[in-house]
């Protein structure tokens, strides 16, 4: 699993690092919450983040709040790593968009755990937007011949009837 990871401390990002290695796993390694963002932007970029609460540049929960707002990417998955412990910030946490929380100093165990949790989560997802993919080409194409069926020719049609009359031009139908 490719993880990304943005955490400021030094110290507490060579031991993330470390672990998480140790267990198997890529890594996208950030500094702060800008350059995050810049990574979380690319194609094919992490979809887990382990991130920072108080970083420079951009701070944690406003990362969460961005990553939610882009829905044209896969999921995201979030753990937000920080010294906040209190029940509030908990809270503050997860309404940003962090799908779990983890205090520092972390427990190496405990952080397995929830990592080895995130990557079935995600893992689950894939399956499910395959399946759904297979399902959507199974409801709109003959199963013998592999074209389209009635109902997407049908779904064509009018979409492109619609796109005629608001742009004024004609169009043509071949049999």
């Amino acid at each position: 699993m490719r993880i990304l990871i943005a955490e400021d401390d030094a110290i507490t990002r060579k031991l993330l690092e470390a672990h998480l290695k140790r267990w198997g796993h890529d890594l996208v390694v950030c500094e702060d919450g800008s350059q995050a963002w810049k990574e979380l932007n690319k194609e094919n970029s992490p979809k887990l983040v382990v991130l920072d609460w108080m970083m420079p540049g951009i701070d944690g929960p406003t990362l969460c709040r961005k990553i939610r707002e882009m829905e044209t990417k896969p999921y995201t998955y979030i753990i937000l790593l920080t010294a906040k412990s209190s029940q509030g910030d908990v809270i503050a946490g997860l309404e940003a968009g962090s799908d779990d929380y983890i205090t520092k100093p972390f427990d190496p165990q405990e952080l397995r755990v929830r990592i080895r949790a995130a990557t079935r989560i995600i893992q689950l997802q894939e399956d499910l937007f395959e399946a759904l993919k297979a399902s959507e080409f199974q409801a709109t194409h003959d199963s013998l011949t592999g074209l389209w069926n009635r109902h997407a020719i049908f779904g064509v049609l009018h979409r492109e009837l619609s796109r005629s009359g608001r742009e004024g031009k004609p169009l043509t139908v071949i049999m």
